[in-house]
């Protein structure tokens, strides 16, 4: 076992790791509509009200909201829980009833067994118990299973339903439910409950909570810009939450710092998406982070030692006599115009058009002030932008900068490129943002 956990632990006073996967109740997190579907749950449960649905994409929490409606309902109900749905139906009345506690030993007559099944329920009944059947992974239960489920529903008092059926499952649910041949099934499901991801302010506070509940005092590490960018990657999902958050934490570590900042988490993320070919937002996940990356800029440590960077090109700009022989000099340059083949541009990376404003404009506003003109964009289509940075007045000023972007942006593979190339390309000019 890895020592690392440990030693980042110490790092930030925390008093246990503060994103472990396994689901525990001690840290539900009741935002993001998690604590509303809880209690309705509860309430339709309590009320008997026949088959309830809970759906969530793969990480969403659906474990951990089962568990804690387990917690919930209390010791008026008896709780039977089916971890393996994918059992063929001539067996999901025997796993059922195993649940249940009953000898089941050389018994295969499926009439007798749901006999038995029946009079258990009823006893259950009589002591004043409700019984309720959660089936995890309900995607992954064959239609056959799921008729003989159907039948359980109906076993009842003439007042009370015998057995109460909660189904959690992925989206695919729903496309297995829209079958002819389960319809019965569909018909009996009264309430549905879907799990959203988490936004953007509700994954800040996520991040804050759980490092509260590990003993954490004081600031969080994770800066609003990280826990955006953590947003952005894991899409909301608490299970990819938690497993960027635990290497940014490591990270963090041995880096030697107490803040995560959206290089740090950038770097992370980069590493991750590298290893899984996530290429696509991870070229998102750099555009945003270029908020963080070209402020460095000011210190020198992407330039060259002792080389002044170049100052951009401003459109209301007029040639400027050049000053220093190894110092770029911006040029105005006009659409159209013969200047187009000696105005350059770096291409960075595409990005979504959703969130390319949003991104230019968190660029621009952690840009030095002689900097901010080199941030342009194209859109290409109906959903892509394509970003820039420029113009430069010649093509050695363009590599001077793109020599200076970290290894991490380089392995995109960016490019120079001049305004009439293009134009040729996109059929039109970058505008500044």
């Amino acid at each position: 076992m890895t020592p690392y956990p440990v030693l980042y632990k110490d790092h930030f006073n925390l008093s246990s790791p503060p994103f472990g996967l396994t689901p525990n109740t001690r840290v539900f997190f009741a935002e993001g509509n998690r604590k509303a579907i809880l209690d309705a749950l509860i309430y339709a449960i309590s009320h008997g009200d026949g088959i309830v649905q809970v759906t969530g994409e793969v990480g969403s929490g659906k474990t951990l909201l089962s568990r804690m409606l387990c917690e919930s309902l209390g010791e008026g109900f008896q709780i039977l829980i089916l971890l393996n749905p994918g059992i063929p139906p001539e067996h999901i009345l025997s796993a059922i009833a195993l649940e249940l506690g009953l000898n089941i030993e050389g018994r295969q007559d499926k009439v007798s067994l749901l006999h038995d099944l029946q009079a258990a329920l009823l006893t259950l009944h009589k002591q004043g118990k409700q019984t309720v059947l959660l089936i995890d992974e309900a995607q992954a239960i064959p239609l056959e299973s799921l008729e003989e489920i159907r039948r359980l529903s109906n076993l009842e008092t003439g007042a009370a339903k015998l057995l109460q059926i909660v189904l959690f499952g992925q989206p695919e649910l729903d496309d297995h439910l829209d079958r002819h041949e389960v319809r019965q099934i569909k018909e009996r499901i009264v309430h549905r409950f879907c799990l959203p991801r988490l936004t953007a302010r509700e994954v800040t506070r996520y991040l804050d909570f759980r490092l509260r509940m590990a003993g954490l005092r004081g600031n969080t590490p994770f800066t609003p810009m990280a826990a955006r960018l953590i947003t952005t990657r894991t899409r909301g999902l608490l299970r990819r939450i938690n497993l960027l958050a635990e290497k940014c934490l490591l990270a963090a570590f041995l880096e030697r710092t107490t803040t995560i900042d959206a290089w740090l988490a950038l770097s992370v993320i980069l590493d991750v998406s590298r290893h899984r070919r996530v290429i696509g937002t991870a070229l998102l996940l750099a555009c945003v982070s270029l908020a963080a990356l070209l402020p460095t800029i000011n210190d020198r440590r992407l330039l060259p030692p002792a080389t002044p960077p170049p100052h951009p090109l401003s459109s209301n700009e007029q040639p400027q006599t050049v000053t220093k022989p190894d110092t770029p000099t911006p040029v105005a340059a006009k659409s159209g115009d013969a200047s187009n083949e000696s105005v350059f541009f770096i291409q960075l990376m595409r990005i979504q058009l959703t969130v390319a404003q949003p991104l230019m404009v968190a660029v621009k506003k952690r840009l030095p002030a002689e900097w901010q003109a080199h941030a342009a964009s194209v859109q290409t289509g109906v959903r892509d932008h394509v970003l820039f940075l420029g113009p430069f007045d010649s093509h050695a000023s363009a590599q001077q900068i793109l020599d200076a972007l970290p290894t991490k942006l380089k392995a995109y593979k960016p490019l120079i490129l001049t305004r009439k190339r293009i134009e040729a390309l996109y059929n039109r000019q970058p505008e500044q943002s």
